[in-house]
């Protein structure tokens, strides 16, 4: 063990992390994350959506106070979670099936007998 030298490097490192077999991907432009969203008006519709279910939740914890006394000592107050869970149904299922949609996956149709 004493006597194996450590391999002589004859390039510098760089060279070594580009691979010269890669072909078209090594020179592909890089793309803008921000055009691209442009372009895919799916991916767009997903971020909005999830920007929003997030927005929702945020807001839902920010005003707790409010949203427990609108929910108590009223006659029709129980209405206000379920209202409030309807919206929040609604707006994650969307933001649900548009992720889904946007990263390519759709349900397998079923063969028709």
């Amino acid at each position: 063990m004493a006597g194996i030298a450590p391999p002589k490097i004859t390039k510098p490192l760089e060279a070594h992390a580009v691979d010269e077999n890669a072909g078209a991907a090594a020179t592909a432009p890089k793309r803008n994350p921000i055009s691209y969203l442009r372009r895919r008006p799916r991916f767009s519709k997903a971020l909005g959506l999830g920007i929003l279910s997030g927005g929702l939740y945020v807001a839902l914890f920010a005003n707790e106070q409010a949203v427990l006394s609108w929910s108590i000592g009223h006659p029709l107050s129980f209405l206000v979670p379920l209202a409030i869970a309807f919206v929040f149904s609604f707006v994650h299922g969307a933001f649900t099936g548009a992720f889904w949609d946007a990263i390519g996956l759709k349900p397998k149709s079923a063969k028709k007998t």
